[in-house]
């Protein structure tokens, strides 16, 4: 094999290496070099004969992942508010988001602190998560426990609050209540991307 067919080998390996590079296929442009030397082993008019083969295999993998892309939803940013309905927080208002997805309740804790000697209310009582753009309550092990009033979902809706059990996680849908140790504190949940007509059924 003479220079001559090596540099036509480099050259066109080359090429393929810049348009797998273009449709973020590094590794096969890479292995296009690879083809390209070995058929210019045998011939240059091998070489010249694989090129556009290879080319249109890169570029077929280009729109398959365009087109996958293409395919994924457009999702808005995730947003949660919580809004004091009792008890201190009354009409305050608390956010989850993608950013912040953990939103903590107590007389110590690290979210929304209440005052402390409030009754029936903990020191590290429950907390609120988002996660996979749905929101979970938890109650920590409080004292009095943690009660959630669910309008619909899971068995809603409720004709009164029920007791979570402490370290499970207990869905939260739009307008769903809870409490903390008794009902003088409370918050609502409200989702701002929910359709309120969806949550109940059409008469």
């Amino acid at each position: 094999m003479d220079i001559k067919s090596v540099l036509i080998g480099v050259f066109l390996g080359g090429a393929q290496l810049m348009l797998g590079l273009g449709v973020r296929k590094p590794m096969v442009g890479a292995a296009g070099i690879v083809i390209e030397l070995a058929a210019v082993y045998f011939s240059p008019w091998l070489a010249f004969a694989v090129f556009p083969g290879w080319c249109l295999l890169m570029m077929w993998f280009g729109s398959a992942d365009a087109a996958r892309m293409g395919n994924q939803p457009d999702l808005a940013p995730y947003r949660l508010i919580l809004t004091g309905v009792r008890g201190p927080f009354t009409s305050q208002q608390f956010e989850l988001s993608d950013t912040s997805p953990v939103l903590e309740f107590g007389t110590q804790a690290n979210g929304v602190r209440l005052p402390e000697k409030t009754p029936g209310v903990s020191r590290h009582h429950c907390r609120v998560i988002a996660k996979n753009r749905e929101a979970y309550l938890v109650d920590l092990n409080s004292t009095y426990g943690t009660y959630i009033w669910q309008p619909y979902g899971d068995g809603g809706p409720y004709a009164s609050p029920q007791r979570l059990q402490p370290a499970l996680e207990y869905r939260l849908y739009d307008l769903t209540e809870f409490f903390l140790g008794s009902q003088n504190v409370g918050f609502r949940i409200s989702d701002p991307g929910t359709d309120p007509s969806s949550h109940f059924p059409r008469a």
